[in-house]
């Protein structure tokens, strides 16, 4: 319906809604809002994020139509009425028995509507567009392009003319596959389940109910230890008051041992969307980190958000009047030694044949031109190589605190290394963040042990948990015409990772390090110089001209990718370096 249908009809059905409610509460019934029930897996795309994690289940199978005709009934049994009952697949009409279970679905009183999710891809046979006729019936058309499901215009055409209830949806939340590098911290858990849409996506699987797709397929293809208190088992069970408090036992969990195998999806509105433009750098690169709010709940951070909101509305008012260059972050390697030899290391560190340590007073010299041309940086990244290998760190990060253009200094680790006792003083600085990279503990078995020493010394630190981008090593082979160069650099993820190195400004690392090993003929309008030079005009000029190119040679030997991920710090065999 249109806008103002829509909220008519909300008006006309809200005194029945409230009445079912209140009736729903006096009589302690148990009604389940939308449960979904996987009845196959071979699917016709092969989506790498699929939530269902289809394309990692290694044999293509139609569940037995008998076996989940019993467990609907079984879960029927226990509970008072579902709202929604939803059928997903892989692609639900490829399941040969399809009119079989809907046929029975559609009997069932207790369940108000049938939901079935495709992708629009395959034309449904003329017994099974009879069921879909059927008032209960609601089809939802996942929101492919044509490219990936040339049918789907064809599909809906059909469910128009047969008059067929159907609505095309957007489905699709990055929950990110398979991720072993995700944070498993108590704290951290909690707080992406709490955010997380998907955890209102009950299941009903092998006989048991979960709270979320990922529980359930994350178990079967074994990504982790299953717990049995993340599922109620409702097959062959007849006893619908204890399976109901065990139900809401399990709906009052804070999260799911799944959890530490996913990033979680929250849908960001359009008011998270606006306050996050409001507030601006100052907030989200210094304020945000600072003061731990990235450790905080949900609820805390919105709260904080609120709270910074007007100092930042002042802060980006003055800026503005005062035409002051305010850089969000910058970073600044300092050694391309490191204990780990990473195939997919986005800064290229092992392909430097003899590495050494950047000398600390050039540094230091570096620095001091920089920010003689800048007017403020809200977060100094320091990078590696691996940081704390630098010989010379205590005198650069003392040097890095004392400077007042610098709001926020974040080191970036492989936690491998515990560092010295002086270091570990300095790092408990306000100013300092440290930020361990998402490398699984086989790589860097260190790495436990490096965030308890975080902990116990108050250090403010933040654990990665992402997956990396395969943005290449050295590639000649890489498609280098003009046309590919700008579209690779307008989807690129790292062009906004600037660097300042060797007294020059890049947009991103692969510009710096690229040059360094010799891997493209540099062009001097891909940097700034600023290094000797004491003139904040000429240099912004030529900053600005920098960020309105269309891309930079370090392009031309980089795949740039945005969506091919990989498990972080895979070590080759040393001698195919």
């Amino acid at each position: 319906m249109p806008f103002w249908k829509r909220n008519l009809a909300r008006l006309f059905f809200l005194p029945v809604a409230l009445w079912l409610r209140i009736n729903k509460s006096i009589r302690n019934r148990m009604e389940i809002p939308n449960v979904e029930m996987f009845i196959m897996n071979p699917c016709n795309p092969q989506c790498i994020d699929c939530k269902d994690l289809n394309s990692l289940y290694p044999n293509n199978v139609d569940l037995d139509a008998e076996r989940l005709i019993r467990d609907a009934d079984d879960f029927l049994g226990n509970v008072n009425r579902v709202h929604r009952f939803i059928i997903t697949g892989g692609e639900t009409l490829l399941y040969r028995e399809l009119h079989k279970l809907l046929s029975y679905l559609i009997r069932q009183e207790k369940i108000d509507l049938i939901n079935i999710l495709t992708t629009g891809a395959i034309i449904p046979e003329s017994d099974i567009l009879e069921l879909l006729k059927h008032r209960k019936v609601l089809v939802t058309i996942s929101s492919f392009p044509e490219k990936a499901s040339p049918n789907k215009p064809h599909f809906i055409a059909i469910l128009e003319d047969n008059h067929i209830n159907y609505i095309v949806k957007d489905t699709w939340r990055d929950l990110g596959s398979f991720n072993p590098v995700a944070n498993s911290s108590a704290e951290d858990l909690k707080n992406r389940f709490a955010q997380c849409i998907y955890k209102n996506h009950h299941n009903l699987n092998n006989g048991e109910y979960h709270l979320c797709p990922r529980s359930v397929h994350g178990k079967q293809l074994g990504q982790f230890s299953p717990d049995d208190s993340d599922s109620v088992t409702f097959r062959d069970r007849k006893d619908s008051r204890l399976f109901k408090k065990e139900l809401r036992n399990l709906l009052r969990k804070e999260y799911l041992t799944a959890c530490s195998k996913c990033r979680g999806s929250h849908r960001e509105t359009i008011l998270d969307d606006l306050l996050n433009k409001l507030l601006g750098s100052w907030y989200s690169e210094n304020i945000y980190f600072k003061y731990r709010i990235h450790n905080m709940s949900s609820r805390k951070r919105d709260l904080a958000r609120l709270f910074f909101l007007p100092i930042a509305l002042w802060i980006k008012l003055i800026n503005s009047i005062q035409h002051r260059l305010e850089l969000p972050h910058v970073e600044m390697p300092i050694t391309t030694r490191c204990n780990l030899h990473c195939r997919d290391c986005g800064n290229l560190i092992p392909f430097y044949k003899h590495p050494v340590d950047f000398d600390v007073e050039q540094l230091i010299q570096d620095i001091d031109d920089f920010l003689y041309n800048v007017d403020r940086v809200h977060r100094f990244f320091i990078m590696g190589g691996e940081t704390f290998l630098y010989r010379e760190l205590h005198k650069l990060v003392s040097y890095l605190i004392r400077q007042d253009k610098i709001d926020l200094i974040n080191l970036f680790t492989n936690g491998s290394i515990i560092p010295e006792s002086d270091i570990m003083q300095l790092l408990k600085h306000r100013k300092i963040l440290v930020s361990i990279s998402s490398f699984p503990e086989e790589v860097s078995p260190n790495k436990p042990c490096f965030i308890a020493t975080m902990e116990a010394n108050h250090i403010n630190y933040r654990v990665e948990d992402n997956l990396w981008l395969d943005l290449g090593g050295f590639n000649p082979a890489v498609d280098s015409s003009a046309e590919a160069v700008k579209q690779r650099y307008t989807n690129c993820c790292i062009k906004s990772s600037h660097n300042i190195s060797n007294g020059e400004y890049h947009l991103c690392p692969r510009s710096v390090h690229g040059e360094q090993l010799g891997q493209f003929s540099p062009d001097d309008s891909d940097r700034v110089i600023f290094r000797g030079r004491k003139n904040p005009q000429a240099f912004r000029k030529e900053l600005r001209t920098l960020f309105h190119k269309e891309y930079i040679t370090a392009c031309s030997k980089c795949t740039g990718t945005t969506e091919a991920n990989v498990i972080p710090g895979i070590q080759p065999d040393r001698g195919n370096l």
